[in-house]
Parts: structure tokens; C-alpha cells; sequence
């Protein structure tokens, strides 16, 4: 007898109403998955970038602060987007007395893209490079427990998740450019948060570029809720309302989000995504196999 391959199993969340909802963005059907994020009140749809950021910061502190035992995870499409999340993040742990004040501002690299971050005691961080020689590997996480400025090269001590406690110089983990091959680790690309589960809550900052596959890598994360927080002006500049001087609308702004989330662009699919559309693919190639075999018995 084969093994039955029901797609519908292939899912993270607790809730009926959230597996259909990953089902409709997997399918396209972005209007559907909208409407239920809305009813939930997990759609959030700010007037400014800045606005939308503050937010989903906002929603994600009160969630960690009332849920400390589950977890949580902040995504965003593009490094440009990331980048300011862990800034407001970090800042509420700073001011939470959670980060040391060392504060040490670096040139770093991730995806061959130049960011500024700072690093004290208690930074959880992300290694961005393979190396072999040392045993990093891109995309592992930790938390710093020393951090020390030493002339002009800094040394990092970095407790790793594995366990395993490392040190090393900025000067030996660099790329050809001097670019620290470290970042913060606060909020992550949905391009890294492929294949992860989160036993809590998932908080996207969604931008336009966001597709179909993209949109269901992000909005499949989570075990219990996906929060969505959007730029208002950024759908408005897509569906044209800004040219025309046009006074912004709820029911466009979801018109063009949807469209937005709906697009498939075939080249830029989630690996993720794929997969699970071959497992789909199998497991009704599979039950068509099985009818046949039937109807010939």
C-alpha cells in the first residue's frame, strides 16, 4: 500500500480558520486570506512606512511582554526593511535594561549589502558568511557576552544557540572590504525565515514587492497568528490614488493589496513553496492513481 500524501497536513497553524487562510495566499487567493487576517483584527494598515514599523514593534512588545513563554518572529521582504525593524527593537530592549551600553558601531555585510550596526552585551546576532575554518556557518544565531573595542579591531565573544561558545576579531570575520560578515538578529528577510516554525506569533512588515510566494513564506510562519502591518501610501502610489490626488480608500488600499500578494512571479518562488505546490501535485497525482486502480479492480 503507498503512503497517502494529504497536502492539508502540510500545515503550522492550531487554528482551522489560519490553515485556510495559508491555504488561500498558497492558492492566490489573497482577497479571502485578507479578509479573515482583517476580521481577526491582525491587518493593519498604517498611513506611513514609519507608522507601519512603529506598530508592528508595538503590537510585537505587547505580545512578548503578555505571551513570555511562546515565540515570536519579525519578518520583512528586503534587508532595507529589516534594518530599521531591528533598530526599534533593539531600542526597546535597551531601554527595557535587557542590552548592555557598549554600543560599538561597525560596517557590516549581509548579502553583499553594507548596514551600520551597533553591538553590546547581550546582542543577539546572526552570522552571514561560511566559514569553515572557524565552524560559522551562515545564517546561525547567538548572543554576544563580551564585546570589546581593541584599537581599531573589535572582539566579539558569541554564545551560540548549538551551545557552543566562540570568539574572534572583527578583522579575522571580515570580507575583502573590512565588512563585518555579522548583523543583528531581531528581525529576520522571509527569504531566511523559509522552513522555520514559530510556536507563537509572527509579525510581516509587507511592501509591494512581496508576491505570491513571498507573501506565503511570510504568512505561514506562525503556529497561532500572523500580524500584517502595511504603508498605506504604498499601495496608494501602486494603484495610482496618488497621481490622481485622489483621497485614499480602505476598500482600494485592500484591492490593490490583494492584487499585490496574488502576483506570481514564477522566477522569484520560494524553494518553500515550490515544494510543498510538488507535494500537492503528488499527492493528487497519487489519489488519482488510487481511483484508477479501483475502477480497474
Amino acid at each position: 500500500m503507498g503512503v497517502s500524501l494529504n497536502f492539508n497536513t502540510i500545515r503550522r497553524q492550531r487554528e482551522p480558520w489560519a490553515r485556510t487562510a495559508v491555504n488561500d495566499l498558497r492558492g492566490g487567493n489573497a482577497n479571502a486570506a485578507l479578509a479573515s487576517f482583517q476580521g481577526k483584527g491582525l491587518l493593519h494598515i498604517e498611513d506611513t512606512s514609519q507608522a507601519a514599523r512603529e506598530q508592528l514593534v508595538k503590537h510585537w512588545q505587547a505580545y512578548t511582554e503578555a505571551n513570555p513563554d511562546k515565540e515570536a518572529m519579525i519578518m520583512a521582504q528586503r534587508w532595507k526593511d529589516v534594518k530599521p525593524l531591528n533598530d526599534l527593537v533593539r531600542k526597546v530592549y535597551q531601554e527595557q535594561g535587557k542590552l548592555g551600553t557598549e554600543n560599538i558601531l561597525t560596517e557590516c555585510v549581509v548579502s553583499n549589502q553594507t548596514l551600520y550596526f551597533a553591538f553590546s552585551k547581550s546582542e543577539r546576532v546572526r552570522f552571514t558568511k561560511n566559514d569553515y575554518k572557524r565552524d560559522f556557518t551562515n545564517g546561525e544565531q547567538g548572543t554576544i557576552t563580551q564585546v570589546l573595542q581593541q584599537g581599531e579591531d573589535i572582539r566579539f565573544t558569541v554564545r551560540l544557540d548549538s551551545g557552543r561558545t566562540v570568539s574572534f576579531y572583527q578583522s579575522d570575520y571580515s570580507d575583502e572590504q573590512g565588512r563585518l560578515q555579522l548583523v543583528q538578529a531581531y528581525a529576520s528577510t522571509v527569504y531566511s525565515a523559509q522552513g522555520a516554525t514559530v510556536d507563537g506569533d509572527t509579525f510581516v512588515l509587507y511592501t509591494t514587492a512581496m508576491d505570491r510566494a513571498a507573501s506565503y513564506v511570510a504568512g505561514s510562519r506562525h503556529k497561532d497568528n500572523c500580524h500584517w502591518f502595511v504603508n498605506g501610501q504604498e499601495l496608494d502610489a501602486q494603484s495610482g490614488q496618488s497621481d490622481k490626488g485622489e483621497a485614499p480608500t480602505l476598500a482600494a488600499r485592500l484591492k490593490t493589496l490583494s492584487r499585490c500578494m496574488s502576483i506570481n512571479k514564477h522566477k522569484a518562488m520560494a524553494s518553500e513553496y515550490l515544494a510543498e505546490q510538488q507535494a500537492e501535485q503528488a499527492a493528487e497525482k497519487q489519489a488519482e492513481q488510487s481511483k484508477d486502480n479501483e475502477l480497474a479492480a
